[in-house]
């Protein structure tokens, strides 16, 4: 009802004498109109009703139970052990549901057809949707837990503390605030933004935008969908992970500063990875295809396939770790540690001062340019071919009764190598002064130099020494448990001279 009362009132003044205007006169208007329909629930609770907005506000700082329903027309709000409701003319589009402190629980039913809003405050609370409604919430400050179980849309924001948000079927829009959250899309194509904080993110079924914002640590988990995922330069230099299904997309990586880690959990084949640049890398595997820009280490834990990893044109350190499968696994320009796992795997470090380790089956080391460490132990004993310079150091099975093939790429400074049986040797001697000790079972022998500029090599061995090939004309003198056996010169050009 609204009513109008119209006035006038004469505007007070000096009169002049003579003048032909009559007096003037002031219009007022007033307005009076009705306050909406409230309801005082209890102490420090409301319900009012306004423009098709039904409110109810919970202002006191206990742990409250709330609930809204809608089973036969009108809707009642329960707080606590009380029950209020709508009148039935009351016409309600919306639903307002305000708290205070406390940890609170509040309940939309699944009878509420209309999009409710829930302001949850301070404390730990808890807020559920079972309804077909948009369900809107606002975490406040508190470790809260947020679902929307129901079909309707969910747009919830975490704010303050460590809050866990789980979406429905729908698109739902979820966003973490600060702090350490865990946001779950679930199905539908949402779009999740972690902000703040260690996030834990799992992007659910659907086409889902993920967006890791400022966050630390972040770690997502992605299931089948066209996923798109963002991450910009205001990460600092904080890490991400991200674990992927088979068919999902990856996504670019623009991050100046941090550490990706990426785990395919189903992998279907061995992934297949090369250095673009001196900080770019190209992943391909399971047919999805990543372009990384901006990185400075690279950490690589292979499949039980065999994967291709070539670091060569990458300027920073890399960890390969091939796990199953034969893998072929290239370093960079710098540091790079290399570790094949099963499988008969081939390892090169490329420049930098390198480590390398096969472990089981018969695995290539080539430590490449640079002070490298290649360790065949692997307590099998298998035919692990050795590339090294003189840089290197070789470490071998202590014992063992299968034959070892040892390949010498030596151009420049002093080799240590330690074997227990040397059957075949292969020695490209380069140019330089380069000395050579022989090891058995871990013990220098009564050192006899191999010089790769002089006119003989020495090769001292405790147990067995078999073939040797060398690539230039060079005259050898075989010692074996500190007895001379035999001189020989080599011809060059590889020949194969044969001491038994």
């Amino acid at each position: 009802m609204i009513m109008s009362l119209n006035w006038l009132l004469p505007i007070r003044g000096r009169r002049r004498k003579k003048s032909p205007r009559p007096t003037r006169w002031a219009q007022t208007q007033l307005r009076v109109e009705p306050l909406e329909e409230r309801t005082l629930l209890s102490v420090g609770v409301g319900l009012s009703v306004r423009n098709g907005v039904a409110t109810l506000a919970v202002n006191d700082n206990a742990a409250n139970h709330v609930g809204v329903e809608k089973p036969d027309g009108v809707y009642r709000f329960s707080v606590d052990s009380g029950v209020w409701q709508t009148q039935p003319w009351q016409v309600v589009n919306k639903v307002v549901i305000t708290t205070a402190g406390g940890d609170d629980q509040v309940i939309v039913g699944a009878s509420v057809p209309v999009q409710v809003t829930v302001k949850a405050g301070n404390g730990n609370d808890g807020v559920f949707g079972f309804g077909p409604g948009k369900l809107i919430v606002y975490g406040g400050t508190g470790n809260d837990w947020i679902q929307q179980n129901g079909t309707g849309v969910l747009l919830a924001y975490g704010e303050n503390g460590h809050d866990t948000i789980i979406g429905g079927p729908n698109n739902d829009i979820i966003y973490g605030g600060n702090h350490n959250d865990v946001l779950k899309g679930m199905a539908g194509n949402d779009k999740l933004y972690g902000q703040g904080g260690f996030d834990t993110i799992y992007a659910g079924a659907g086409f889902d935008y993920v967006d890791g914002a400022c966050g630390q640590v972040d770690v997502y988990y992605v299931t089948p969908g066209q996923d798109r995922w963002v991450l910009d330069n205001r990460r600092g230099v904080y890490d991400i992970v991200y674990r992927f299904d088979p068919t999902d997309v990856a996504p670019p990586w623009t991050t100046q500063n941090g550490t990706l880690t990426v785990d395919w959990r189903q992998e279907t084949s061995g992934a297949v990875i090369r250095a673009t640049g001196p900080s770019s890398w190209e992943i391909q595997w399971n047919g999805s295809v990543w372009t990384l820009t901006g990185v400075s280490h690279f950490v690589f834990h292979g499949s039980a396939y065999g994967d291709s990893v070539d670091g060569t044109l990458f300027q920073g350190t890399t960890e390969m770790y091939g796990n199953g499968g034969s893998d072929t696994l290239r370093g960079g320009q710098a540091r790079d540690v290399l570790f094949g796992g099963d499988g008969n795997d081939w390892l090169y470090g490329n420049a930098g001062n390198d480590d390398l380790t096969g472990n089981a089956g018969n695995d290539l080391h080539d430590g490449g340019a640079g002070a490298d460490l290649l360790d065949a132990i692997d307590g099998v004993f298998g035919n692990d071919p050795l590339v090294f310079d003189g840089l290197d150091t070789v470490l071998r099975d202590p014992g063992g009764v299968l034959p070892n093939v040892l390949v010498v790429d030596d151009h420049t400074g002093d080799v240590t190598m330690q074997s227990s049986v040397i059957s075949l040797m292969e020695v490209d001697m380069g140019v330089g002064g380069v000395f050579y000790s022989v090891y058995y079972a871990g013990v220098l022998q009564d050192p006899h130099p191999i010089r790769a500029n002089g006119d003989y090599i020495d090769i001292t061995v405790a147990d067995t020494l078999g073939n040797l090939t060398f690539s230039s004309g060079l005259e050898t003198k075989l010692v074996a448990a500190g007895v001379e056996v035999r001189k020989h010169t080599a011809p060059g050009g590889g020949g194969n001279p044969n001491f038994g």
